[in-house]
Formats: structure tokens, sequence, C-alpha cells
């Protein structure tokens, strides 16, 4: 059954820890979670309503933490005992369905006679304060009192309380509760990890005993005879009070082992062996933290979400659809960046070093940079840019004479990026000599004559650049 009192909050500042210390409260730092990476933005879940909450682990959720707090025993002439506040990180498993079960907190002694009246925490086992019979027995100037419930455990499990095999060793984490008030025997607090046994006002004998994480809390009895010992604890549940003729004895706490409970007064003026209950025991895996608190019962469930979020990748440079001239001088800058970590980012050439811009190319040139995170998620970022070549020009010079019959070579030189190529576009070039691609005009002439003719060189940098020349072939 589904109970009151469930809050979830998402934040990134983790919460903090409150714990009862002498002079204050301790705050305690935030959680850090083992196993893959994980998102930055934490969960939380508040269940404060006594009673069974499902709680269903998130895909991804390997790790949670949990914050439990028992219920404090109840009070009459003295205080309940403090319940138990434990925390620890508990392995799971996604999809899994965990109960938590807030333990509720002891109710206070009564006067009403003749019958057990003040409950214990009835979620979390806490133990029944006893009763009292006799009005009249009660000392001069004071009232009777039952005596005070016991604060019931609070904890995290794997199957219903509704279940009949729902078995308190399914507990993977308890917070135990304070045991109840006797008459002037204050309630044991709950387990860090032991119960503490009842404040002793007298010779002890009538208080009960906190329960160890091996066994339960011992039950105060009644030495000088009668039927006014309390009960003790056992394993998941605590002990109920005596009965007293003035004053009955408070419940133990509920706990991993329950706490004993104190036994009641059996004659005036002897109300003082009206025992408290003893606080129940906690537990949890290795690692756990013990303490105890001024806070009610409570659980509290934090978990980080798997880490599901792409790393960013920043290129500033090459610029997207740039236009850079070959042969520029290009730095490559780029960043990745991750909410938790990154594991690598990478460029088709490290940051911070030369573009290679020697190809010139108008479309197609590419570069990739790859980022990926701890938890795996990987992006790949793609800018595209252009190298821009140099139209091509013929650099002039003085075209010598050829001689007839005699070998003959020379380079009309274009230059331009990429290299221009060389052809005869009007005219014709002296018998005997050829022109080749590269510009240059070789061979053995075979007329005299003056040749006039015109060139073109071509890269596809803009248009063609043209140059007239003219070779004069004379005789030896």
């Amino acid at each position: 059954m589904a109970a009151t009192g469930h809050q979830q909050r998402n934040t990134i500042v983790r919460p903090l820890i409150q714990t009862a210390v002498a002079g204050g409260l301790l705050f305690a730092a935030g959680l850090a979670f083992p196993g893959p990476a994980l998102a930055a933005s934490q969960v939380d879940i508040y269940y404060t309503g006594v009673g069974e909450h499902a709680f269903t682990v998130p895909a991804g959720v390997t790790s949670i933490h949990v914050r439990a707090i028992g219920g404090q025993g109840g009070y009459g002439y003295t205080a309940g005992g403090l319940g138990a506040l434990v925390e620890s990180y508990l392995t799971v498993t996604p999809g899994q369905t965990l109960y938590a079960e807030v333990g509720g907190a002891g109710t206070p002694a009564t006067q009403v006679s003749g019958k057990m009246v003040a409950s214990g925490g009835l979620t979390g086992a806490g133990g029944w304060g006893g009763s009292f019979l006799d009005q009249s027995a009660v000392p001069p100037d004071s009232a009777g009192l039952s005596g005070a419930g016991g604060g019931g455990a609070s904890d995290v499990r794997t199957c219903s309380v509704a279940s009949s095999t729902c078995y308190p060793s399914s507990r993977l984490l308890v917070a135990g509760g304070g045991g109840g008030a006797g008459a002037q025997s204050a309630g044991g607090a709950g387990g860090t990890p032991n119960g503490a046994r009842a404040v002793v006002s007298d010779n002890g004998t009538g208080t009960g005993g906190g329960a160890t994480t091996s066994a339960a809390g011992t039950a105060g009895y009644d030495p000088t005879g009668g039927p006014h010992n309390g009960s003790a604890g056992g394993f998941g549940w605590a002990g109920s009070g005596g009965t007293g003729v003035s004053y009955g004895g408070g419940g133990g706490g509920g706990g991993w082992y329950g706490g004993g409970a104190g036994a009641g007064g059996n004659s005036n003026p002897a109300f003082s062996l009206s025992g408290g209950g003893g606080g129940g025991s906690s537990y949890g895996p290795t690692g756990t933290t013990y303490a105890t608190t001024i806070y009610g019962p409570q659980v509290t469930i934090s978990y980080l979400p798997p880490d599901v979020t792409k790393p960013t990748v920043t290129i500033t440079s090459p610029g997207s659809d740039a236009l850079y001239t070959v042969g520029a001088k290009v730095v490559v800058t780029f960043a990745c960046a991750d909410e938790t970590a990154l594991a690598s980012c990478t460029g088709t050439v490290p940051n911070g070093s030369l573009l290679d811009t020697s190809v010139a190319q108008l479309a197609g040139h590419t570069f990739t940079v790859t980022a990926v995170d701890k938890a795996g998620n990987k992006t790949s970022t793609t800018t595209r840019y252009s190298i821009q070549g140099i139209a091509a020009h013929f650099t002039g010079g003085t075209v010598p004479k050829a001689h007839l019959g005699k070998s003959y070579s020379f380079r009309f030189a274009a230059t331009g990026s990429p290299a221009p190529k060389v052809s005869l576009v009007a005219g014709t070039v002296p018998r005997g000599l050829k022109l080749a691609a590269n510009g240059t005009l070789s061979g053995k002439p075979t007329r005299v004559g003056t040749y006039k003719f015109t060139l073109a060189a071509t890269n596809g940098v803009g248009q063609p650049a043209k140059t007239t020349v003219t070779v004069q072939v004379v005789k030896n």
C-alpha cells in the first residue's frame, strides 16, 4: 500500500545530510556514486509518510544512496529514545522494485489504566507500551502512566510487507527506532549500529536492553516477582512493555533486531522500576554510516541518472565554408565539452597544428572532430572549406633565335596553382619544333623563317593566360 509523503527533486547541488550532534547540526558533504559516468543532475526522492513506498530503479541506474531515519520512542515523564540515522550506497538492478518502509514514532504514555493503550510505531515493528492497572497505587501528587510505545524502524527491502513471504531478512538497510519511555527511565536510542539500553534511573533491573546487530534486546524484569516483566525483542520486532500496578514499562524500539521492553512498576513506591524500552539495532552493508537524529522518521533515496547526453564540439578554424588561398597558413582550433567527463577529443589533425592547404580544391575539403565522453556517448562534427588556387600567368623573358638544323629548347614559363598547362591556340610553331605541356619548345628547326604564334596557360582558376610570341629561325 502506497503511503503519502513522497517528494522528488532534481538538483545539481547535492543535498546536505543533517545529523544531530552535541551543540547543533552536522552538515555532511554530498554524494559520490560509484560505477560508470553519470549525469550531473542528482534526483532525490523523499518518503516522509509513515508506511510503505514502492521505488522502481530507473533504467541505467546501478547504485542508489539511501538515508533512513528510524522513529523516535514515545515520551512520558521522561524522553523517548532518538531514532537512528543510517546512510549507505546500495547496488541495484535497473527495473528492480524496492520498498521503502517509513517507521512510525512511538505513541506517548497515557493516563488511561487497565489496558495497553500506547502503541508502538506499528510500521517498523516498534513495541507497545505497557499498561498500568491500579490508579490508587499511584504515588501522592502524581498520576499513573502507561509505558510509551517504541519507535518503529525505517528500512529499504526487496519485497512488500503485504506479502506473506516477505521476511525481515529481505531488508537491505535498517535504521533502528528509539525505545519508549518508562515512568522514570528514558528510552534507549536507535542503533549506531547497536541500540542503546534504556537510560537507567534505578538499579537497572526494570529497563529494556538495546539490541545488537546479532541479538535482540533483553527484557526488563521485576526483581520482586510478579507478572510485570517486559518482553524481549526479536529479529525484526521489538518487545512490549510490562504491565505495572502504577506505571507501565516502555516498549522497545524496532530494528534489525528489536529492543527489549521495560518492566512495569509492581507497587508503590517502587514505580521507578517502570523501565524504558531499549533501542533497536541498525543494519547496512560495508561502508554504512550510523548516527542518531532529532528528525522524524523518513527514507530518502538519491541517484544519478545515467549520462546519455552527448558531448559538444566547437570548430573555430577552419571556418565553415571558408575560402583559403592555396598555401595559406591556417591554424586548426577546436574544443570539446561534456557535462560529466571527456574520454577523448580528436580532430583530423591535432588542435593547434597547421591545416594542409597545398592542394587547391573549390569543393570537398572537410575537417572532422570527434568527441567521446566516459559514458561512451559520441559526437562527430564536420566542417567544409575550400582552397582557391592562383590563376595562371606567363612570366615573360626574351625568346632566343633558333638555328637551322641545330637543337633548340626554350621554356615559355607559366606559373600558378595548380600548375598550369601550356598549349598553342593560334599560329604555328617553327617546323621541326614541338611544344610540351609545361611550355617547353624544343627540337631541330627545318625551315628558316619568322614564326608568330599565341600560347595559352590554363589551370582552372580564372581565365586562361595568353601570350603572343615570335620565334626567328636563321641559318647558321
